[in-house]
């Protein structure tokens, strides 16, 4: 494909270098668990022709993150990311990625930071590739991937779906396992065109926008121009096209390792560790469900030179949404009681639960949502259990079971029944809910199933799973 890339190496690490001599004042105060703060003061002449006066501009990540309401997700909401894997693939040689990486961990004080580290002077699609797969394969609970990256040199008018390359076919393999990536869109000032991987409709593109107020003059490979600086206004050097998913603020998000980073390089990491967030408040979002999520939650940032108006992320309205979408008891119970912090709630955490309940420690609200949380673990188990025994194109639904046996946390048999009419699992577990007289507590049962019609006739399997036992 003519303008597809290949083996060439990947360029445009996205990163704006601001012209003309500036003063740069940094201050960075760190506090445990609450993120980095950065404040960056700069001053430069303005380049306005009609002004001559010198402008004051303050750019600062500082502010960029109050803008979005990163602040208040963290601090009225609790929401850090924790338990979210986030892979950084990145180019740590001239400290692009150190900056990438300090982003994501002000946005994200919780997630897991995966690093994937590569020299992007010499890097391949296929070196890309071969990191995500490794790093996936290490990581299991990698479920973001920040691109701060443009791969080739060919910019796409419209998604580019049907491109073939081991990057973009590593990308749709590990979309369809729910790893969400976000890419930032190029800074060639293109109004129309993103470039790869961000044009990739498994990506979740970004654009960038400013948090501050001034003249601005940018000189780059790819794109110089001059503008004036205002808030939720479309950088000059930023793509854009009718199919860019969100923007978000780049210019410029000093961090400790480089007080002058931006671009949308920068405004990459900011929707990153914003995915990290909602993830930890719903871990079943989607990657159709999350753009959907970002994009009508969103502020409007404008264009003037097209008058086109892009979606610009808000991190409160987003996180409160998906809190208040019947995730908030969830979301306390999740942190009440995962210790181990995976995002998950398994068996021993459920125990306790069940005794803090049993002791009226607990009330009713946020165990039967921890019931809801446990349950979905439960059943993503015993759904693989059931896919192992069964013939391919099979799912739970066409399982008739006909014998059940339950056992206790010590394996011990405690109840068991055999119909001699085959019934559907659901069934089954209500007449085991039934029948079986048993202390409150976790359960697993081992079901005799047959695949397929309850007359049968086509081979026997093996279902298992948990139950919770609450009277």
């Amino acid at each position: 494909m003519a303008g597809a890339p290949g083996r060439k190496p990947l360029v445009a690490l996205g990163l704006i270098a601001l012209s003309a001599a500036v003063a740069v004042t940094v201050t960075v105060t760190v506090a445990a668990g609450a993120g980095v703060g950065i404040s960056v003061r700069k001053t430069e002449p303005s380049p306005d022709p009609t002004s001559g006066l010198t402008v004051t501009v303050r750019a600062q990540l500082a502010e960029s993150l109050p803008l979005l309401g990163v602040d208040r997700v963290q601090r009225e909401l609790g929401l850090s990311g924790r338990g979210v894997g986030v892979l950084i693939v990145d180019d740590w040689t001239r400290g692009h990625g150190q900056a990438v990486t300090e982003i994501v961990r002000a946005v994200a004080p919780g997630a897991r930071l995966r690093l994937c580290r590569l020299d992007f002077e010499r890097a391949t699609s296929w070196d890309l590739a071969a990191c995500l797969r490794r790093a996936v394969q290490s990581w299991p609970d990698v479920r973001v991937v920040n691109m701060s990256f443009a791969a080739g040199d060919h910019a796409f008018a419209q998604p580019c779906g049907g491109l073939r390359d081991p990057l973009a076919d590593e990308i749709r393999r590990l979309a369809r396992r729910g790893v969400v990536f976000v890419a930032a869109a190029g800074n060639d000032g293109l109004r129309g065109a993103l470039r790869y991987p961000a044009c990739l409709p498994e990506v979740l593109s970004v654009g960038a926008s400013y948090d501050f107020e001034g003249w601005v003059e940018f000189r780059t490979e790819q794109v110089q121009c001059v503008d004036r600086a205002e808030p939720d206004k479309l950088a000059c050097y930023s793509n854009a096209a009718p199919f860019l998913d969100v923007v978000a603020p780049g210019t410029v998000l000093s961090t400790p390792s480089n007080p002058e980073f931006g671009g949308t390089s920068a405004a990459a990491p900011l929707v990153s560790g914003l995915v990290a967030l909602l993830l930890e408040a719903d871990p079943t979002l989607t990657l159709d469900r999350l753009r959907r999520r970002l994009r009508e939650t969103a502020d409007a940032a404008w264009d003037p030179p097209t008058g086109a108006r892009h979606p610009r992320v808000n991190a409160w309205r987003a996180a409160l949404a998906t809190v208040s979408a019947g995730w908030g008891p969830g979301l306390q119970a999740r942190r009440a009681f995962d210790a181990n912090g995976n995002g998950r709630v398994d068996d021993a955490e459920f125990f306790k639960a069940i005794d803090a309940w049993v002791a009226g420690r607990l009330d009713d609200r946020l165990f039967f949502a921890l019931i809801d949380l446990w349950v979905q673990g439960a059943t993503s188990s015993a759904n693989a259990s059931a896919s192992a025994s069964v013939s391919a194109g099979t799912n739970a639904e066409a399982l008739w079971i006909t014998s059940i046996a339950l056992f206790d946390a010590g394996g011990r048999l405690v109840w068991r029944h055999r119909w001699g009419a085959a019934r559907p699992l659901g069934r089954a577990l209500a007449a085991l809910q039934q029948s079986a007289r048993l202390p409150n507590g976790v359960y697993f049962y081992v079901a005799r199933a047959r695949a397929g019609t309850p007359q049968g006739g086509l081979r026997l399997a093996i279902v298992t799973g948990k139950v919770a036992w609450v009277r």
